[in-house]
């Protein structure tokens, strides 16, 4: 008995450890630097640009593409997983761009609809970035990888 137990559970480890490496096969990271200039307009009319360098990740999974950017005046956190009530996620990526587009829905009187728009030229570098709600902040620039297997020392 013990034996067929342990059969099985040889046999359900490895099936998932082979499910996990036919996935991570499916898997990309890159991480980039971006040098942005950022313009953000607000309701009463103002403008402020800025300039900044961030690093950005793209994670890609099964068709679905994960962006995130903690910059100062430039941060976002995006992905193009599957649309929930609230929000609608589109991926318009292909082998040339990563674009995806987060649309929060207005569900109550006190919810905002906004929309965020991202589109990383994977040829070029260029990046363009739009986030539309109370304010319009829009960010462009170009990117390059970020070689994490070079080293200062």
């Amino acid at each position: 008995m013990r034996a067929i137990l342990k059969t099985k559970l040889l046999s359900a480890i490895s099936t998932t450890l082979f499910i996990f490496s036919i996935s991570e096969a499916h898997a990309e990271k890159i991480k980039l630097v971006c040098n942005l200039e950022q313009e953000s307009v607000y309701p009463d009319g103002s403008t402020v640009k800025t300039k900044e360098k961030n690093e950005v990740d793209i994670e890609t999974f099964d068709n679905v593409v994960f962006a995130t950017s903690n910059g100062i005046n430039i941060s976002f956190i995006m992905a193009s997983a599957p649309s929930t009530p609230t929000e609608e996620r589109k991926n318009y990526s292909d082998e040339n761009a990563y674009e995806i587009e987060v649309r929060h829905i207005q569900k109550n009187a006190d919810d905002i609809n906004w929309t965020n728009h991202l589109k990383i030229d994977r040829n070029s570098g260029t990046l363009y970035y739009k986030s539309l709600g109370i304010s319009t902040v829009t960010a462009t620039g170009t990117c390059s990888k970020l070689d994490l297997k070079k080293r200062a020392f």
